[in-house]
């Protein structure tokens, strides 16, 4: 993490990052960086294609998001998700 998740999720939407995930996170840490990835094109989704809550943002290009998904699944992000 680079500083505040807005500011990530504004690198995102940059080109600057490919990924970013996060866990443990209010509202207020991603909305406006949630709002600029997805007008620059990014896909934002919550544990199995919620939207984004505290337990889980997953934010990338759309072509790729599903299998960064899958990585993270099979290397245990999802632990502990209700």
């Amino acid at each position: 993490r680079m500083g505040a998740a807005s500011l990530d999720l504004t690198a995102l939407a940059a080109g600057q990052l490919d990924i970013y995930f996060e866990r443990m996170l209010q509202p207020w840490d991603h909305a406006a960086g949630v709002l600029i990835a997805r007008e620059a094109g990014a896909e934002i989704r919550g544990w199995n294609g919620s939207p984004p809550d505290i337990d889980w943002l997953l934010a990338s290009h759309p072509d790729v998001i599903d299998e960064i998904e899958s990585v993270l699944v099979t290397a245990g992000a999802h632990f502990d998700l209700r």
